[in-house]
């Protein structure tokens, strides 16, 4: 809710995107953050670097799995603080947003004066002295796209609805927020003791289930981070979402036949290639899209919507499940292999490769 009324309540020149702006609760701040890495380091080849903060959340996921184990947090006695950890990080952010810098991108959109305040910010965040041709080349061609963009003023998310230039990246990012939910991967996590435990699983075997998947997460992530610009993003997203088929296969095969001598390996191995599949590709890419594929004074309003769309799917899928779970029982994943198998096909014919091009060059191929 929040993303959508950044999007569609705010216009984007008039906020900045500082990562985690004091006029931003920590609620809003998703639908922000969600777009800071990479609209930060979109320029050049420095938007690597954003290609690791999936794996930080996922490390994130991991270490808040671990603490939610019955013999570490979740038991009866302790779950009430492992629920209150959430402040922690919470009042981190809140209280250190203020030294947090506006991104450079968007300080060059503001004028003569956003391109000095730009040159600061880019020299501490690249660790670079202001006269530096490298830090001047990178500050260039943010001019330059800026300029070509032309001014983000009054531009808000019934805009961008009707903007024909965007059209076709608000598609393929709305798709792929919808289809990352759609997946099943949160049912994965959120249901996995409920559906697993139905369908004849034992106690052990589901923790042990538990913890490998998120070690499994953390693994594809490191993995996707080191791939994203070295295989693509095509490649990622095509391969993730097949294998990710595999295991549901797998999945439902262990499901349906419970009490088999091959069933608890089958439904242990089955998950953990699902969560890595995931996140080699369908997990990390949706977040990075609207950096790559909105123009930089679309970016912010663009991201807020592909956000909300994100968001209100997880909360559909969430809602969904436990019928599809209890009418289907052991074959409550094959929905989800479907909309795999269409993504797998929306993907070969309308999603560009992004790797190694400038944003210019991205949003002329859309616009063809």
């Amino acid at each position: 809710m929040s993303s959508w009324l950044l999007s569609f309540r705010t216009r984007s020149s008039a906020y900045g995107h500082r990562s985690g702006d004091q006029w931003c609760s920590l609620g809003s701040d998703n639908g922000v953050s969600a777009n800071v890495p990479r609209r930060s380091v979109a320029t050049r080849a420095a938007r690597d670097a954003g290609d690791w903060v999936p794996a930080y959340v996922l490390l994130a996921m991991l270490v808040a799995q671990v603490l939610g184990l019955p013999f570490v947090l979740g038991s009866d006695r302790l779950w009430p603080i492992y629920m209150l950890l959430v402040i922690v990080p919470a009042l981190f952010l809140f209280l250190l947003q203020a030294y947090l810098p506006e991104t450079p991108r968007w300080l060059v959109s503001r004028g003569p004066q956003g391109v000095d305040d730009a040159k600061v910010v880019l020299s501490s965040l690249r660790n670079m002295f202001d006269g530096e041709p490298k830090l001047k080349e990178e500050l260039l061609a943010m001019q330059e796209a800026s300029s070509k963009t032309g001014s983000s003023e009054r531009y808000g998310g019934f805009d961008l609805l009707r903007d024909r230039t965007v059209r076709r990246g608000l598609i393929i990012c709305s798709v792929t927020a919808m289809v990352q939910q759609f997946s099943g991967i949160n049912n994965v996590f959120n249901y996995s003791t409920a559906f697993l435990s139905q369908n004849g699983m034992s106690m052990d075997t589901i923790t042990i289930i538990t913890v490998l998947m998120n070690v499994g997460n953390v693994m594809a992530g490191l993995l996707s981070a080191y791939l994203m610009d070295s295989a693509g993003r095509r490649i990622l997203l095509l391969s993730s979402s097949g294998f990710m088929v595999v295991g549901i296969v797998m999945l439902t095969a262990a499901l349906t036949c419970p009490g088999q001598e091959w069933t608890a390996p089958m439904a242990i191995s089955a998950v953990v290639l699902f969560i890595m599949s995931f996140g080699i590709g369908m997990g990390p890419i949706p977040w990075l899209f609207p950096a790559e594929l909105f123009p930089s004074n679309r970016s912010a309003v663009g991201s807020s919507i592909v956000a909300s769309i994100n968001w209100f799917a997880n909360f559909l899928v969430g809602q969904t499940f436990p019928f599809f779970s209890n009418w289907l029982s052991g074959y409550c994943f094959i929905p989800s292999a479907f909309v795999l198998l269409g993504f797998i096909v929306f993907v070969h014919r309308r999603v560009p490769e992004t790797r190694g091009k400038a944003l210019e060059q991205i949003f002329k191929e859309l616009n063809e």
